[in-house]
């Protein structure tokens, strides 16, 4: 459905810096430089974090369960595709095969698509344009730098325009720490 996409792989997760409570998944292009985050839940984060490890709750958790409801129904999770970001939020569809129909695109909440792709092991993408419009590129100073880490510092990944709004709110806010750290990042970028 998307006519122009990019695969996405995730490379990290970090404690929100514009949302109490939240995460920050960091998602980059196969083969490139180009890094996107998207803002996932507590309980998200956990459970994306279970799967990668290869990890299973000791109970099913909900995408458990849709992975067995695809399997025994075979039916195959062929790929999921965000694609829409709307008043800061992004969309997206799990798109669904069973035998010889048609493809079927299932709207789903971003957070839920990911972990059932990271749980069924499909491949993630974006639609083209809003990746471009959104990601920031990452210039790593050396071939570890751009290595897979669970935890990371997520304002050199955040768009300059979101690190513009993020100044505004940390300003009000009068979480003048926070508004040093993004100017500096802004500073940075700005000098480059």
């Amino acid at each position: 459905m998307l006519a122009s996409k990019i695969q996405l792989e995730i490379l990290g997760m970090a404690f929100s810096q514009i949302q109490a409570g939240a995460y920050a998944l960091v998602l980059g292009e196969v083969g490139g430089l180009r890094r996107i985050s998207i803002i996932i839940g507590q309980a998200e984060a956990q459970i994306i974090g279970l799967y990668l490890q290869g990890g299973r709750a000791p109970r099913p958790l909900i995408h458990d369960v849709m992975y067995g409801v695809l399997r025994d129904f075979n039916i195959s999770l062929r790929e999921v595709q965000i694609y829409g970001f709307e008043k800061e939020v992004h969309h997206a569809y799990l798109v669904c095969r069973h035998a010889a129909d048609d493809e079927k695109y299932i709207d789903a909440r971003t957070s839920d698509a990911i972990a059932l792709a990271v749980r069924v092991g499909c491949p993630i993408y974006i639609d083209a344009d809003i990746f471009v419009r959104n990601s920031v590129v990452f210039k790593p100073e050396n071939a570890e730098d751009n290595k897979n880490v669970l935890f990371v510092d997520m304002l050199e990944y955040e768009s300059l325009e979101n690190l513009q709004k993020q100044l505004q709110e940390a300003v009000k806010q009068e979480n003048y720490e926070q508004a040093a750290k993004i100017r500096d990042e802004i500073n940075r970028r700005v000098k480059n």
